[in-house]
Parts: structure tokens; sequence; C-alpha cells
């Protein structure tokens, strides 16, 4: 018999979404699914769609839990798997019909311990906007060296993404990863799949579009009200690549480059942060309090911010020089530019 697929999908509002995602689950031509959705405190009517399409597929299993956020739920889903593979959806996104039919084919072939296969991204209307390039690494087994030579440099020099919802890999692998972070928001997906790829002994990157990734546009209230999260999430986030980069003797080149990532990152939220002007906007002092800190003196002070964007290099070096009445000035002037 076919070894079991245990899928893991957090669930929060999606009634809009999710009566199609378990549709396609449930034409799946592979059928030794399991299908474990935990509701992560929805407030709509998620519950009883799923609650009415279990009636259907009894396949699926439903955690209802407080609302904790999508690393808590996926870790909550992770605890219910009892499936040889495991593998992660979004409530928003979906699948071929024919995805884990093609992906258990290639486990069995390649006899791997994860395989990472290919998206689309594209409006919620179907128009597509990029389709994942694997560049060098597509159908090919990657081995422990080449994983630390190239594929996780390729992730930090945005070669290659990281979604953990591309890839699935053995049940076994997850207790050697642990779990989804749940000290942040933004990112978390990074942290587990730079965890995949250290416990891993190799991984197949499987060239197939399999996961459509869709985009949903957030109102600008929504956005601007997570700034002051976002700042101090990217700022945990540097910290534990840090970690992982040290703890898995990388070259300092590296460094680098992750420093450049975090920092225009920073820079950004910064920006946006003044940009508008309503109750999410900083004040001076505010501004102050946020980039008056050591870790972002130390993110940012060796960083060459290049020409190709001037506003990020006008704001990230009056951040260097701590010239925040300038910055400050020079953020609210960009008020219509998207940064």
């Amino acid at each position: 018999m076919d070894d079991k697929i245990s899928i893991v999908i957090p669930v929060y509002n999606a009634q809009q979404f999710i009566e199609k995602l378990l549709d396609i689950l449930y034409k799946q031509t592979y059928k030794n699914l399991e299908i474990i959705i935990v509701n992560d405190g929805s407030i709509d009517n998620t519950k009883n769609i799923i609650e009415k399409c279990i009636k259907k597929d009894k396949r699926i299993i439903l955690i209802n839990t407080q609302n904790k956020g999508v690393s808590s739920a996926r870790n909550t889903g992770i605890g219910y798997v009892t499936g040889k593979y495991t593998t992660f959806i979004d409530a928003d996104d979906y699948i071929e019909i024919d995805t884990y039919e093609k992906i258990y084919k290639k486990i069995k072939e390649k006899n791997t311990d994860a395989i990472r296969y290919n998206y689309i991204k594209e409006e919620e209307d179907g128009s597509i906007l990029k389709k994942g390039d694997m560049l060098d690494l597509k159908d090919k087994i990657i081995d422990k060296n080449e994983i630390k030579e190239k594929v996780i440099p390729y992730i930090f020099e945005n070669k290659i993404e990281a979604y953990s919802s591309l890839l699935i890999l053995k049940s076994e692998i997850i207790k050697k990863v642990g779990k989804f972070n749940e000290e942040v928001h933004m990112m978390e997906d990074l942290l587990f799949y730079l965890g995949v790829l250290s416990s891993v002994d190799n991984i197949y990157f499987y060239d197939y579009h399999a996961y459509h990734y869709v985009l949903h546009y957030t109102s600008s209230s929504k956005s601007r009200d997570k700034l002051v999260r976002n700042f101090k999430d990217t700022l945990k986030v540097v910290k534990l690549v840090n970690k992982f980069l040290d703890e898995n003797k990388f070259e300092s080149k590296i460094y680098k480059q992750v420093n450049y990532i975090y920092s225009t990152m920073i820079v950004k939220y910064t920006i946006r942060s003044l940009q508008k002007d309503d109750e999410f906007k900083w004040s001076l002092d505010k501004l102050k309090q946020m980039l008056y800190d050591k870790d972002v003196t130390k993110l940012i002070q060796d960083v060459e911010f290049p020409d190709t964007n001037i506003y990020i290099k006008t704001v990230g070096n009056m951040i260097k020089n701590k010239d925040y009445e300038s910055l400050y000035k020079y953020a609210e002037s960009l008020k219509d530019i998207l940064i």
C-alpha cells in the first residue's frame, strides 16, 4: 500500500478559500492522505464550511484552537501527524490535482529525505505574476555539501524561495528540525526551512509547478498597524539566522549578504512608518526609540547601500549616522513614493 501523506493546513478566517482547497484535496489522484486542519480561532464561517466538507471527506481532521498565529497552528497540526511524509498548505492557496501522485513517485524513485517542488505566484483572478525557478538545482538530488555551498547561499541571494509549503519531507525529519518559531510573526517559514536543510542528508529539487501561491492584498491600515511588530521581528530573525550560520560554520561572506537583506528591511519599515499621517505614524521620539538600539546599530553599521534605490541608500546612511531629525523630514517627503 502507498505510504500516507499528512497535510497540515493552518486556517484563520478562510471562509472565502477553504472549500476550494478542500475540494482540490478531495479530488487528488493520490488517495492515501491525512488532511489536518487547525482552525486558529476563526470568527467567520470557516469552521462550519470545514465541518460540511468532513461529511464528504472522512480523511479530514479538524482541530479548533484559540487564535495564536500561523506558527502555533502548524505546530499543533504537526502533533497530529501519523503519515510517513508531511507537507503544508496555506488555506488561501491551492495545488494541482495530481500533485501528490507525482511527488510520491519521485519520493520512491529518488529515496530522499525531502522534496522541494515548484510554485506559481498569481493574482486572485488567476493572472500569473511569477513562476518559480530552481536554476541549476532543478531535477537534482542535492547532498549536504551542496546544501551548504549552494542552496543556502541562493536563499540569501534571493535566487530561490524558502517557503515551507513547497516542502514534503519524511515526518521523522521534523523531530530533528523542531517546531515553527512562535516568537516571530514573519519569516517563520525561512527559519523552519533552514532547520530542514540542516537536518536532511539530501533533498530533491523537483521542477514541477504544483503549488499556486495566491497573492491577497491587505489593506494599508492593517499593514501599517504591524510596522512596529515587523521591525522588532526582523531584529529577532537576523539574530536567529546568524546563530544558524555560526552553528553550521558558514564563511564570512554570507553574513554580509544577510546583514544587507535585513538592514534594507529595517530601512523600509522606518520609511513606511513616517510616510502617512495617521494613527500609526511614529513620532520623532518613537523613531529615536526604535533606531537608537544596539541591535539596529550592529546590524546596519557595516552595510553598504547601493545606488539602485536612492531612498533606501539615503535613509540607510541617515540611520548609520544617527541623523534622526533629517531622516524624519526626508521620510515624510516620500509620502507618494512606493518603497
